[in-house]
């Protein structure tokens, strides 16, 4: 995991937990090194060759959607709008597993 989404992990933590009102409110105030850090932490998932099976279970959009928070080219006001548009809570229902620790272990040992 990068240093960016070690030092981010908490706060990602805790959003994800908000209900969606709270949740978008925070997503568009939120620094742009954390938006980043989500965006390492959706590359992480993506790449991590143990998850394939579990990468075909998720609905293509959730796909995209993670692939657009992976990408670096995607600006950070983008990222930012994606994640605050989503409905329910979607990519942190992904990523939250990965912070806590259920995922980590197969990414960190790539």
């Amino acid at each position: 995991m990068t240093k960016r989404a070690q030092k981010y992990r908490r706060q990602i933590c805790k959003i994800a937990k908000f209900k969606k009102a709270k949740r978008v409110h925070v997503l568009k105030t939120a620094s742009n090194e954390l938006i980043r850090a989500v965006g390492d932490i959706s590359k992480k998932i993506l790449k991590a060759p143990r998850l394939v099976k579990q990468r075909k279970k998720l609905h293509k959009n959730r796909l995209n959607l993670l692939g657009k928070l992976a990408s670096g080219s995607v600006g950070v006001g983008k990222k930012r709008a994606i994640l605050s548009g989503q409905q329910g809570g979607g990519i942190f229902s992904i990523l939250l597993p990965a912070l806590l620790g259920t995922i980590l272990p197969a990414i960190l040992k790539k």
